[in-house]
């Protein structure tokens, strides 16, 4: 098996990888479930010419790391999983062509541990989305990051492999 390596800033994680983001417990739903809150960019994502939305790449970023590269702790936060597929098939509710398309890429870091540092682009589309658009993106993707939670046990027919129908 090849060694899995980062690529230059901007380039795409390759399909299938997974990618993590720390979430903080004090924006969760009242339920406990992954909030859109979590994806929302914040003023750090911001300052990014990219606009990207700090993610890290699962097979290079230990959780702990995760952690602490974003100011976070383990008593405050979880860790939300992705699939880089998944987030870049994420599309506004209403649709709206002129909208790009999510991608998830490389956003080099010099800090120690950070070589799995990535960003999901084009959750910040000034101009083009609408704020209910931009809110959607964000819904989904914590829909997608709640779907793949190993920090607490399924319950209901999905914990059985069952569906609801």
């Amino acid at each position: 098996m090849d060694e899995f390596r980062r690529g230059a800033d901007g380039d795409p994680l390759p399909d299938g990888e997974w990618v993590k983001r720390a979430c903080k417990k004090k924006l969760m739903t009242l339920d406990g479930d992954i909030s859109e809150k979590h994806f929302e960019p914040s003023s750090e994502d911001k300052k990014d010419p990219k606009n990207r939305l700090t993610v890290w790449a699962a097979r290079m970023t230990a959780d702990v790391h995760v952690l602490a590269l974003s100011n976070n702790s383990m008593t405050d936060s979880i860790i939300a999983r992705l699939n880089a597929d998944a987030i870049r098939a994420v599309r506004p509710d209403p649709e709206n062509d002129a909208v790009a398309s999510l991608e998830v890429e490389w956003h080099h870091d010099e800090r120690p541990d950070a070589e799995g540092h990535a960003g999901i682009r084009d959750l910040i589309q000034a101009g083009v989305a609408t704020k209910a658009q931009k809110r959607s993106l964000w819904l989904q993707l914590a829909m997608l990051a709640e779907a793949n939670r190993t920090d607490r046990p399924k319950v209901g027919p999905q914990a059985a492999g069952g569906c609801l129908l």
